[in-house]
């Protein structure tokens, strides 16, 4: 038989043995009764089942790499978290942001989905798309990517600063609701949030300890968070090292929106 022959001439040369029932075939046990091509299937074969080439098997697609500030992301679901507070407007720090993000968006590949959530004193937590759910980039020029241009421009400053909790629910949630499994949040801030999540008499380093622990324990899905922080703080200043510690402690990187 042709396989047996086979298994014969390849024994010959070393790269087989037989033994009792069995055929050690390049290292794989193959049934003796499996000597014909008939009825070979990987049930009556000691194989993997996802051996290479099966039927079985499904290529999981590569994330889509984008580089917001100079930091590499790779996700399929990007969720940006934007502060549209008064911190962000020093120096022009917003319009930086939303043209960070507008280019991210212009680039994506069609099948990446994405969604925006910004916190303002006065409008509150602003969603895009408004249902909370991300949605696809879609073709080149689509409505889902020129619409962002129009998200932002509501945004006026108000002098006044916001507590980020409700704005990273709002985040975690519109990430959960995205259709594939790598997710990333991209929080983009100066760190003076702090302000509106505190006590005036607290201590400034307690209340940042306190909203790095809370975040984290209210990202229960785990989704890495990136921090990229606006202004012009050094990077030792206590509101950076709060940012390097939210993205240390949410598997995430730290960058600054105008470079080192």
């Amino acid at each position: 038989m042709k396989l047996r022959s086979e298994i014969d001439a390849m024994n010959r040369f070393g790269l087989c043995a037989l033994s009792g029932s069995v055929v050690v075939f390049c290292g794989f046990l193959i049934p003796e009764r499996a000597s014909t091509l008939e009825g070979l299937t990987k049930e009556n074969l000691d194989l993997p089942y996802n051996v290479p080439g099966g039927e079985e098997e499904e290529e999981e697609d590569a994330p889509e790499i984008i580089v917001f500030c100079g930091l590499p992301v790779e996700a399929d679901v990007f969720i940006f978290l934007v502060s549209a507070t008064t911190g962000m407007y020093e120096p022009g720090s917003l319009e930086r942001a939303k043209e960070e993000v507008q280019r991210n968006v212009r680039e994506f590949r069609e099948d990446v989905e994405f969604g925006i959530v910004a916190y303002h004193r006065t409008k509150g937590v602003q969603l895009y798309p408004r249902n909370g759910v991300p949605t696809r980039a879609g073709p080149a020029g689509s409505e889902s990517r020129r619409n962002v241009l129009g998200f932002f421009g509501q945004f006026t400053d108000d002098n006044m600063y916001i507590c980020i909790y409700d704005a990273f629910d709002a985040a975690f949630k519109m990430a959960a609701a995205g259709t594939s499994k790598r997710k990333r949040i991209i929080y983009l801030a100066d760190g003076n949030d702090h302000r509106s999540c505190g006590k005036f008499e607290e201590n400034e380093s307690t209340i940042l300890q306190r909203m790095t622990a809370t975040v984290t324990a209210r990202n229960i899905d785990k989704i890495p968070i990136d921090c990229i922080q606006a202004g012009i703080d050094s990077n030792s200043s206590i509101l950076s090292l709060f940012l390097m510690d939210l993205a240390s402690k949410n598997r995430g990187n730290y960058g600054r929106l105008w470079g080192e």
